[in-house]
């Protein structure tokens, strides 16, 4: 059985926990991701070897000039 918690408060910070709880991979698929905090805890998590592929839609909320670095995951063996 899965267990499941939902949040509606503190929902970044809910995030980060978990991403920072992670000892091997993390997959994450979400249409927009514009939170740099989150991005940036992913980053962290990568520099702990833990593999992370993340999935998210080719447009120009996520690629635009204001987007996030999503390159920079790549270097450190990321992948989206």
């Amino acid at each position: 059985m899965i267990l499941t918690d939902a949040y509606f408060t503190n929902i970044q910070a809910a995030i980060k926990k978990e991403l920072l709880m992670a000892n091997r991979t993390v997959y994450a698929a979400v249409a927009w991701f514009t939170d740099e905090v989150l991005f940036n805890t992913l980053m962290e998590v990568l520099q702990k070897n833990v593999h992370v592929q993340l999935c998210v839609v080719e447009d120009e909320i996520n690629f635009s000039f204001k987007g996030l670095p999503f390159d920079k995951l790549k270097t450190y063996n990321g992948n989206f």
